[in-house]
């Protein structure tokens, strides 16, 4: 059996009989100020800030996408921070939630634009990293599949590199409109292993450590952080 309560009855008829004490009354009375409360909540069952953020969509933002990448020297694996200035994101106009906002995300990455805050470290990067491969100038990749919520989740990201194909593992967050995505490479997996000799070789004594062993490792750690557009339809009227 449903109860429908509209235009707050339950209420009216509380308040008309609220002094009557019988026992059973009490109970009766209990049981309809509950009713009544339920009934304030909206058609779905879901409260009125869960609607509307079922409501809300999320657009990507370029100019607001950055992408930082750790590589690693020495045997005591000290982490070399770097990104790239020209960064390239492409994804649907709307979407209703962000799994559905990254599944089909495509990105390119001109290596030629590599960064670390050393004009002479980045030149080598290029030249003799990048340089020595297939397709030099440019990494470039899909997100295939999105699973999780809005709020955290995990993604398998197509990347290529040196002409080759291979997929990744990711994880995102959302606070907010702040999202983060983060995902650990190695280049091996795209036959890259020549890169990082022909780099090592170049910065042979920078990358010793003190055991005087020089090693680049083949180990990437990304991290995408992208302030996504939140729409969200106005508050309804009381």
């Amino acid at each position: 059996m449903t109860f429908e309560v509209r235009n707050n009855t339950v209420l009216y008829l509380l308040l008309k009989y609220k002094y009557r004490t019988h026992p059973m009354k009490k109970f009766i009375l209990v049981v309809a100020t509950a009713i009544a409360l339920a009934s304030c909540s909206s058609k779905n069952g879901k409260t009125e800030s869960e609607t509307e953020s079922s409501e809300c969509t999320y657009s990507v933002q370029p100019a607001y996408t950055t992408l930082e990448w750790t590589a690693f020297k020495t045997m005591a694996k000290l982490g070399v921070k770097g990104t790239f200035k020209d960064i390239a994101v492409t994804a649907g106009s709307e979407a209703g939630s962000v799994t559905e906002l990254l599944n089909g995300l495509h990105f390119e990455l001109n290596t030629g634009s590599t960064w670390t805050d050393n004009p002479e470290r980045d030149g080598k990067i290029v030249q003799h990293f990048f340089g020595v491969l297939a397709e030099p100038t440019l990494i470039s990749g899909d997100i295939l599949r999105v699973e999780g919520t809005d709020s955290a989740g995990t993604a398998v990201i197509r990347v290529r590199l040196n002409g080759m194909e291979q997929e990744v593992s990711g994880s995102y967050v959302l606070l907010d409109t702040k999202l983060e995505l983060k995902a650990a490479l190695d280049v091996v997996n795209w036959e890259a292993q020549k890169g990082i000799d022909s780099l090592n070789q170049v910065c042979y004594d920078l990358h010793k450590g003190e055991d005087g062993i020089s090693k680049l490792w083949p180990n990437v750690d990304v991290v995408v952080t992208s302030t996504l557009k939140k729409n969200c339809p106005e508050q309804a009227q009381h």
